[in-house]
């Protein structure tokens, strides 16, 4: 047999550390390793679950509302998801929510045959079991993107430079909203407390966490965007993304008032339990009769198509709030509904080109609107980190990037007239609002 290539082997390791898998059948996703959720809907199901999770050495680690995360460092998923279910009860695997950035230049995704519409893309050893292949944080191995990897690192951040662009003036503006984006963080300074923005551009825009956190366990998901969270020597694969998105919050949106918050590592990897409980966090430091429009440039695919469980749950937990989640729709050119983007309750956004559609957006009757995801400029890693090329600015596409432009909007609207999260959804994705695009929805198109 022959021997896998080096560069896949490391990858092969820090998905294994990640607790990362894909799962097999003619619905492939991505999961945690060992774990399962399990809706709980009274005492008696609790201790079903109590039970069944020690048959399998399994425990339960935490809950959201009714859903209980099980995780188990020996049992296999599907055995721990089989046996819950056996006892009549609603389970799922954990499953992997990424980042949404678009990975440029490899003849494998643009276009190819082996992806779109190709009978390669279900039961080939191209897709199933290769974490080259499913969800966009896992694909990367392009020559393109920065080109400042570590030679021996076999996954690549795709941002490049660009020129600065001027800061927007703060505007309070006349009605209060908060924007929440729940990412990679934003970049801080160095063992600052309280939690100081690296850039003066974001200082006196971000609403500081009595909880912020950071760790330098590249595994462990924190609010400090770090730009080499592994030591590699180069960019992190998403490193820079969460700073990236506030960035362009504050450019159609400056007089919002901003927080931030870690749901993914620099990696692009969350999942389904773990960004909920972290929508969940950051709702509990915005004042309950205050409108919040959440951003999530993140999404990703499930067994059979179902909607995640936890963040279902969630969902359910803060359906009275008036909030308004965005999230982007995917990268990888197909229909599937990508989730948190296809819940009803959630406006999914695909991206524009300049001559349309980009090629590479997710479609489908579940994405409400689309906006520009191409060539995106915005606030990036501070050069102080060894990257002067890049002096805190950078141009990146993707859905992650239209997304931002939608929540921005959304808040803009608010801020300004004093309507609800609602109302101000509905008059952005209206039709009288913009053209449509069958698949895409409306055409939100950002305006001074």
């Amino acid at each position: 047999m022959k021997e896998p290539a080096q560069s896949s082997r490391r990858l092969d390791d820090e998905l294994d550390r990640r607790r990362i898998e894909v799962a097999e059948g003619p619905h492939p996703h991505l999961r945690r390793r060992g774990e399962a959720l399990v809706r709980v809907d009274d005492d008696q199901q609790q201790e079903v679950v109590e039970q069944a999770a020690r048959a399998v050495g399994a425990e339960v680690t935490s809950r959201l509302g009714q859903v209980a995360r099980l995780v188990s460092a020996t049992t296999p998923t599907d055995v721990l998801v089989a046996t819950l279910r056996r006892q009549g009860l609603r389970v799922q695997a954990n499953h992997v929510l990424a980042a949404h950035p678009y990975y440029q230049g490899s003849p494998y995704y643009q276009g190819s045959p082996y992806y779109q519409g190709s009978p390669y893309y279900q039961g080939s050893p191209y897709y199933q079991g290769s974490p080259y292949y499913q969800g966009s944080p896992y694909y990367q191995g392009s020559p393109s993107g920065s080109g400042r990897c570590a030679p021996e690192a076999p996954l690549c951040n795709s941002a490049v430079p660009a020129a600065p662009l001027p800061a927007p003036p703060i505007t309070a503006g006349p009605n209060t909203v908060h924007v929440a984006v729940l990412d990679t963080g934003l970049q801080m300074e160095p063992g600052a407390n309280p939690m100081t923005p690296r850039s003066p551009w974001f200082q006196a825009r971000v609403v500081a966490s009595p909880s912020w956190s950071a760790s330098t366990d590249p595994v462990v998901v924190d609010d400090d965007d770090e730009p080499d969270a592994d030591g590699d020597g180069g960019l992190d694969l998403v490193a820079g993304h969460g700073t990236f998105i506030c960035g362009l919050v504050l450019q159609h949106a400056p007089g919002v008032r901003l927080h931030t918050r870690g749901a993914i590592t620099s990696f692009g990897d969350g999942d389904d339990f773990s960004v909920a409980a972290a929508v969940d966090a950051v709702l509990a430091e915005v004042p309950a009769d205050e409108p919040v429009v959440l951003n999530l440039s993140l999404g990703g695919y499930t067994e059979d198509d179902e909607e995640p469980l936890a963040f279902a749950e969630l969902l359910g937990i803060h359906a009275d709030r008036d909030m308004v989640i965005v999230a982007s729709a995917g990268n990888d050119a197909v229909g599937r509904p990508t989730w948190p983007a296809a819940f009803p309750e959630v406006v999914g956004v695909g991206a524009l080109g300049p001559h349309g559609p980009a090629p590479f957006t997710n479609f489908g009757s579940w994405v409400d609107c689309c906006a520009p995801g191409v060539d995106i400029v915005s606030r990036f890693l501070d050069p102080a980190d060894g990257r002067p090329e890049f002096d805190g600015w950078a141009s990146w596409s993707g859905t992650s990037f239209a997304a931002p432009i939608v929540a921005a909007l959304i808040a803009r609207e608010v801020q300004r007239d004093g309507i609800t999260t609602a109302q101000a959804r509905d008059r952005i994705l209206s039709p009288t609002h913009g053209a449509a695009i069958p698949g895409l929805g409306t055409i939100v198109a950002p305006t001074p």
